[in-house]
């Protein structure tokens, strides 16, 4: 009956009779080593021959071992059949003495447990496989058992998001909350307890490191199994946070420019409508003023709104009349980096004093000439710019007798904007005016 058994779970029985040394083994015993039948006289030393040599001196050792010590073993190993495909077998036994104390014989059985071996092979392959992955990517993967709680694995990264070495969170699970920003800890604990569960757990908080820093860290986690194990990954998000508050400022900055671009366009139309005489001067002369502050707006865009180059804005609202004639406009002058504020009201400043040239002044005949020329002067710990702009060879100057748009900019608008000064004046020879504009130390 018990042999019927033994055969119907495929489990070799073998018994070895250490007075003869003769060795027995049933039909199932034989077929796990790829015996149709044993040859007579088969003895231990045979067996032997089928184990694989890396594991033959273990398996020597056990059994010399369990004979004088009438103690029970239990070893693995491989064995190569006759038709020379290797097997996984596993052997139990246990040695009985007769009434002299002597080794009498060892009774055991074996069974295959090569498909076993091979499940426990992937297995230990899979694993190797997911720690080379979780060690290779910066994101923190983590096994928990949130019914204890406590975590059996975190992958390296854990210290590098966290700052913190990984063993301090294996010993304790708490470890991991008490290091989240005061602000988010509450939150994330309750959403941790009341989600990780069913798969929602998915929270964004900010960590703090040991030296004060602070990271941004998406963490989920999923049941896996029957819902006895937690997997989760973390991931670092302090760029793409950084990234978001840095466009909530860029839409703030742009609102406000806008609002500010819109103002000086309503007030350039308010202005130009007072001294235009029609509509359709009022037309033309609010297209070129528009225009001259679109420039300006160009240079800034080249640079991200970080300046604009004062020597670029001056060549830009002088190129339209520079002519055949070389020396009709001479711009000289190092060149600067403006901060935007101070570059839109020169740069329409500029406009009003070219544009009032080529209508009245000395670009308005071929023989006149207008010379534009600055420097930077440092007093008192302070920075000035101090443009001048000169014109000669045109016709007789006489004073204005009303104040238009653009003297009303030069004269107030600098001091009003940029706390700066402006001199006009209208000598018969060409108008002169003498800019100063107060200029930041780090510019």
């Amino acid at each position: 009956m018990l042999q019927a058994t033994l055969d119907a779970v495929d489990i070799g029985v073998w018994n070895l009779d250490h007075r003869t040394g003769a060795f027995e083994g049933s039909p199932i015993h034989d077929r796990i080593l790829g015996c149709e039948s044993r040859p007579p006289g088969w003895t231990t030393n045979d067996f032997l021959k089928h184990v694989l040599a890396e594991d033959r001196q273990r398996v020597q050792t056990a059994l010399d071992l369990a004979a004088p010590s009438q103690g029970d073993f239990v070893l693995e190993c491989r064995i190569l059949r006759l038709d020379g495909t290797m097997r996984w077998i596993e052997m139990r036994g246990r040695t009985e003495r007769d009434a002299h104390g002597r080794p009498a014989r060892t009774m055991g059985v074996l069974f295959d447990i090569t498909a076993r071996k091979d499940q426990q092979a992937e297995l230990h392959a899979n694993e190797e496989r997911f720690r080379v992955l979780t060690e290779k990517i910066g994101d923190v993967v983590w096994v928990s058992d949130p019914s204890i709680p406590s975590v059996l694995y975190v992958s390296p990264g854990y210290a590098n998001l966290w700052g913190r070495p990984k063993e301090e969170l294996e010993q304790r699970f708490e470890s991991w909350i008490d290091n989240i920003h005061p602000d988010d800890r509450s939150r994330v604990r309750r959403a941790f307890a009341e989600n990780i569960d069913d798969g929602t757990y998915d929270e964004m908080y900010r960590v703090v490191r040991p030296d004060g820093s602070e990271r941004w860290v998406r963490d989920r986690g999923w049941p896996i199994g029957d819902g006895a194990r937690v997997v989760g990954i973390a991931t670092d998000i302090t760029a793409l946070k950084r990234s978001e508050e840095a466009q909530l400022l860029l839409v703030a900055e742009l609102s406000h420019r806008v609002k500010n671009a819109l103002a000086t366009v309503i007030s350039i139309a308010q202005q130009t409508r007072l001294e235009s005489r029609d509509a359709e001067e009022f037309g033309r002369i609010f297209e070129q003023r528009i225009r001259a502050l679109a420039h300006v707006h160009g240079l800034l865009a080249e640079t991200q709104w970080h300046g604009a180059s004062l020597t670029g804005m001056v060549a830009e609202q002088l190129e339209p009349y520079q002519g055949d004639r070389s020396a009709r406009v001479a711009i000289s002058g190092p060149d600067l980096l403006l901060r935007p504020k101070t570059a839109l009201l020169l740069g329409m400043i500029l406009h009003e004093l070219a544009t009032n040239a080529a209508k009245h002044g000395a670009l308005s005949t071929t023989d006149g000439s207008v010379d534009v020329s600055w420097a930077v002067l440092f007093e008192s710990g302070m920075r000035r710019l101090i443009l001048d702009w000169t014109e000669s060879g045109g016709p007789q100057v006489t004073p204005p007798t009303r104040r238009g748009f653009g003297r009303t900019l030069v004269e107030r608008g600098l001091g009003y904007e940029l706390g700066g000064t402006a001199r006009l004046g209208f000598e018969p020879t060409g108008l002169r005016a003498r800019l100063e504009i107060p200029l930041p130390i780090s510019d």
